[in-house]
C-alpha cells in the first residue's frame, strides 16, 4: 500500500498529548487482535506539511519518505525546520521495544539558537532543563550543530 500525505497546516499536539507508555495503555480486546493481524501490512507513506505545530511551538517544512510496517517505522528520510531556528534531517529505524522508543540510523542538527532548544525539548521530555542549561556557556553554545 502507497500513500501520500501533504497539507498545508498539520497540528501534531494532537498525536503527541495522545501519547503514552506501553505499560498504560488499554488490553487489546477482540476489535484490537483483529487489527494486530493485519499490522504486517506494510505502507509506504510520503509526507509534506509547511507548516506543523508541536508541543506548543511551530515548525516548517516537515518532510518524509517512510515505510511503516509491524516492525516499526523505517525514514529513507526524514527532514523538519524545528522551532528555535533549528533544523533536523534524518534516515534510519524507529522501533519500539520494552515500552521504550529507540532510533537507529544517521541524523544530523543545526541551530543558531540551541538553548532555547534544550528548553523546548526538556519540556516536551517532562523534565526541566533549567539547571543544565544555565551550566552551559551561552556564547559557545548558542549556535550548535550535531551529527551521527
Amino acid at each position: 500500500m502507497a500513500l501520500r500525505l501533504t497539507v498545508q497546516d498539520l497540528n501534531l499536539n494532537q498525536i503527541y498529548d495522545g501519547l503514552q507508555p506501553v505499560d498504560k495503555l488499554p488490553e487489546i480486546g477482540p476489535t484490537g487482535r483483529l487489527f494486530a493481524n493485519l499490522m504486517p501490512m506494510a505502507a509506504d507513506v510520503a509526507f509534506i506539511a509547511q507548516r506543523f505545530r508541536l508541543a506548543g511551538e511551530n515548525g516548517r517544512r516537515l518532510r518524509g519518505i517512510a515505510r511503516i510496517g509491524a516492525q516499526g517505522i523505517v525514514f529513507e528520510r526524514f527532514s523538519a525546520d524545528l522551532p528555535f531556528s533549528t533544523e533536523l534531517l534524518a534516515s534510519g529505524a524507529m522501533t519500539r521495544a520494552d515500552g521504550q522508543a529507540a532510533f537507529r540510523g544517521e541524523m544530523s542538527a543545526s541551530s543558531s539558537d540551541s538553548l532555547a532548544m534544550m528548553i523546548w525539548l526538556g519540556q516536551m521530555a517532562g523534565f526541566d532543563p533549567t539547571a543544565l542549561v544555565e551550566a552551559f556557556d551561552r556564547e559557545g553554545w548558542q549556535r550548535t550543530g550535531l551529527a551521527g
